[in-house]
């Protein structure tokens, strides 16, 4: 013991281990009114948009008005939608029939040119001639398979 009765360790610094509610709470609300705050200076900002442009567009005369914009001239690569006499049909279904009918001309045979002898085979048909007579005057001559070992 010490002179005083005190021991050393009390005399050791102590820690507040408690939640500082205030804080928290303070940050809570600042975050909030900051968001509340962006929010309406955004709403604002777009706004004032919205009205210069009102303002600077160009009006359409009423025969521009009368008459809307006709579509391009043939040939259309893709039908937009909205134009008068338009078929309304979507990209995706576009795409779609696109797609059917491709993978039904490379899944079954056909001719390409029956005077020339050109017939257009499915793909999986096609690898297995490949692999059994190898590719013919274009490539080269299939390898000779080595002596004891089978393809």
């Amino acid at each position: 013991m010490t002179e005083q009765g005190h021991h050393p360790h009390d005399e050791a610094p102590t820690f507040d281990r408690e939640i500082h509610l205030k804080g928290i709470v303070y940050s809570a609300l600042g975050l909030v009114v900051i968001v509340i705050v962006s929010a309406a200076l955004m709403w604002w900002l777009l706004r004032g948009f919205q009205k210069y442009d009102e303002r600077h567009d160009e009006r359409p005369t009423p025969i521009e008005a009368a008459n809307p914009q006709q579509p391009p001239p043939a040939p259309r690569l893709q039908v937009a939608p909205g134009f008068a006499g338009a078929l309304e049909k979507s990209d995706r279904e576009d795409m779609q029939a696109e797609r059917e009918k491709e993978d039904k001309a490379l899944s079954q045979p056909g001719w390409i040119d029956q005077r020339q002898g050109i017939v257009r085979v499915p793909i999986e048909t096609a690898m297995q001639l490949v692999v059994q007579r190898g590719l013919g005057p274009l490539g080269a001559a299939p390898a000779a398979p080595a002596e004891g070992r089978q393809p």
